[in-house]
């Protein structure tokens, strides 16, 4: 069991390298707090390598549950605007048009960056696993320095909770520069030859160099737009042909 639960967190790791800062996070949490308070037994110590990423599996749960519940949505609704720089929602605006959607412009750019060989290794990926780790740890910080206050050491305590929403912050301006340039990303993508859009029943096909990478429903405003584009187009063609 214990195997298995290492290998799924090596395979993990690799998809989402902010487990290896977390998981470091850990074992600082284990020696620098647990073990200096005494309330770590014979008996944990010899399982130290399954509590602690079992420990950094919970946190990276609990992060994913914190940024759902903080971080802004699409569709504005819920979240903590001022997590996030004014820049993001021009940059949300301008991917709209590129994509001619009104929602999934998030998962659509991702995915183009993702076939294109642009963000497996890039700074657009490190930004994120960054902004995860630091979502992860939040809740961690502010009850470590709880703890360490009722150790008595007091400092230290309100060091960390003071931290907490700075934390916050630096969390949230992270994901926000990350999907930042990945609109920029789907911005150029949307000039270059390599990239297309279909139309099958009203859900747009997204091809990047032939291959398709996504899919999203188009919405109704900008296909109307689109197709005056197209038909005024066509006027014009018509009558330079006269």
């Amino acid at each position: 069991m214990i195997k298995t639960l290492l290998d799924q967190l090596s395979k993990n790791a690799k998809k989402a390298p902010g487990w290896i800062p977390l998981v470091f996070f850990c074992y600082f949490l284990w020696f620098a707090v647990l073990e200096h308070g005494t309330v770590i037994s014979d008996n944990m110590n010899q399982h130290k390598a399954l509590i602690i990423t079992s420990v950094a599996l919970l946190l990276y749960v609990v992060g994913d549950a914190l940024d759902k519940a903080v971080f802004p949505r699409e569709n504005k609704q819920g979240g903590w605007k001022w997590l996030t720089p004014a820049s993001l929602e021009d940059r949300k605006r301008a991917a709209e048009k590129a994509l001619l959607l009104k929602s999934d412009y998030y998962r659509v750019s991702k995915a183009l960056a993702e076939s294109a060989g642009m963000y497996s290794g890039s700074w657009i990926q490190v930004k994120n696993e960054l902004a995860k780790f630091f979502r992860s740890i939040v809740i961690p910080i502010a009850t470590l320095g709880i703890i360490l206050i009722f150790q008595n050491r007091t400092l230290l305590g309100i060091i960390a909770v003071i931290a907490t929403p700075l934390l916050l912050l630096v969390y949230g301006r992270l994901k926000a520069w990350h999907m930042c340039d990945l609109y920029k990303l789907t911005e150029q993508f949307s000039k270059k030859k390599g990239f297309t859009i279909s139309e099958l029943d009203g859900v747009q096909l997204y091809f990047w160099e032939g291959k398709l990478v996504s899919s999203g429903i188009r919405f109704s405003d900008y296909r109307k737009s689109s197709e005056k584009k197209i038909l005024a187009n066509l006027s014009v063609e018509q009558t330079a042909s006269r």
